[in-house]
């Protein structure tokens, strides 16, 4: 690879690594979860069977949760009390209350975190972000 010319390169929608140049002009790998991160278009999670996760502080508006393990999205409004379901696409599994399905994004009480949890048996890779 290190032969070719980047013009020569595949193209690609997925991948593992970004190449990139620190601050020094030395060439770096940033892997795709870091590389997300850094540009806040989605913050990725693998949660574990039960696992909780507090993804956000007490913000409202809309927000995308994908579930990368079976290819499922929604949509979701957070209030000051709730999340709100508006649409979801593909296997039936988003919830609103802790327990409620395998993927549930929800408030514990009025102007509280936003929770993620997963509440099946199988561990669920994870992305989300605001809209």
């Amino acid at each position: 690879m290190a032969d070719k010319k980047e013009s020569e390169m595949n193209q690609a929608s997925d991948f593992q690594y970004v190449r990139g140049l620190d601050p020094q002009g030395n060439s770096v790998n940033i892997d795709r979860s870091e590389f997300l991160r850094i540009i806040n278009l989605a913050k990725i999670l693998s949660l574990e069977p039960g696992q909780e996760a507090e993804i956000y502080p007490n913000l409202y508006g809309l927000y995308q949760i994908d579930d990368y393990s079976s290819g499922s999205t929604a949509i979701y409004l957070a209030s000051y009390n709730n999340t709100f379901l508006i649409q979801s696409l593909g296997v039936d599994l988003f919830g609103t209350s802790p327990g409620d399905k395998t993927l549930s994004f929800y408030k514990k009480e009025g102007n509280s975190p936003l929770y993620l949890s997963n509440n099946s048996e199988d561990a669920h890779s994870v992305g989300f972000k605001r809209l």
